[in-house]
């Protein structure tokens, strides 16, 4: 069993809380929300401190945040159709560009490992990615229509190029960059019953977790496959079924230094998962290992810290960031 020790509630934001993501040197925490406002959080031994408020970038609610992978940008994206990346100058995020394009709102952004290329993904059905070049300016790599909905979330391979995106049509889609497009590489319709709101792959890559509005979490293994192009395909290894969650899962991350696997939940709780010893690893079993009371409305987003193991972040309809650290 693991223990979580509250280590901070945090009055973040007047409305609720959409997203909270660590830098990855993990001293300063950021989030957003309804309110139309970014907030950037310093770690000070065990506290946490609002150091900054960043509102004048979007007009309507700010639903993501991420860091780059070297920590001098910071993306966001908004409701009012936009994404916006700041710079680090003298300790403060200042605007270096407005990214335009999408058609409806923005739901998600994320940095790929080498901090090139920016995905985004929208209500309007298409994920974009975009290419940071020598002139910090943004140019336009590629425009996907993979689904035929909402797509809900993207996440970076911690190590490749290789992105996921999830869907309101029940989906998950990959892609990879070609040499002359980003294409997608495999298609895994009906990935959940309804919609897959959150993925989140392992310290090393080869395992992504999944989780959806069927209350399940699935677990995908990469196979190797003798195709260029395509380099792997990934298949569905383990089902956490709706027995365990009692609402939708809406968010999940799998923290890289403790291997535990969290999850939030339209019941107000967050769970954690760590993989069972042993077994086979085409079918590994997963064991609850805590159940947390963290919030009074959903949670809305989870994320551990890549430097401190075990501390992990949460976010909710609630108007509050909580941090706990867990202990195996």
């Amino acid at each position: 069993m693991s223990s979580a020790k509250l280590l901070a509630s945090l009055n973040a934001h007047s409305e609720r809380v959409w997203c909270v993501k660590w830098n990855r040197t993990g001293d300063v925490l950021a989030s957003c929300g309804t309110d139309v406002s970014i907030k950037l959080w310093k770690k000070i031994d065990d506290s946490f401190e609002c150091r900054s408020t960043l509102t004048d970038a979007h007009s309507r609610t700010v639903r993501s945040v991420s860091f780059s992978p070297c920590n001098r940008y910071l993306a966001s994206t908004s409701f009012d159709g936009t994404a916006v990346v700041y710079e680090l100058k003298d300790g403060d995020y200042e605007i270096l560009n407005t990214l335009e394009g999408h058609e409806n709102e923005v739901k998600c952004c994320a940095w790929s490992p080498s901090g090139q290329y920016l995905a985004t993904c929208s209500r309007d059905k298409s994920v974009w990615i975009w290419e940071l070049d020598e002139d910090e300016e943004f140019q336009v790599s590629s425009i996907v229509q993979a689904h035929s909905q909402d797509v809900k979330y993207v996440a970076w391979h911690p190590n490749e190029d290789l992105l996921v995106s999830c869907s309101y049509d029940d989906s998950i889609r990959f892609y990879r960059y070609d040499g002359d497009d980003w294409i997608v590489v495999q298609r895994i319709d009906g990935a959940h019953e309804s919609t897959v709101w959150c993925a989140a792959f392992d310290g090393d890559g080869n395992h992504l977790a999944t989780v959806g509005d069927d209350r399940k979490l699935k677990i995908w293994r990469r196979y190797p496959v003798d195709e260029p192009a395509i380099q792997s395909t990934w298949r569905c290894v383990t089902t956490i079924d709706e027995r365990i969650h009692q609402q939708p899962i809406y968010t999940v991350d799998w923290c890289p230094l403790t291997g535990l696997i969290a999850t939030g939940c339209g019941d107000n709780s967050v769970r954690l998962f760590r993989q069972s010893e042993g077994g086979d690893a085409d079918a590994p079993t997963f064991d609850l290992v805590q159940t947390i009371k963290a919030h009074d409305e959903d949670v809305n987003c989870v994320a551990w810290n890549s430097k401190c193991a075990g501390m992990l972040a949460t976010a909710s309809d609630d108007c509050l960031i909580k941090i706990y650290q867990v202990q195996l």
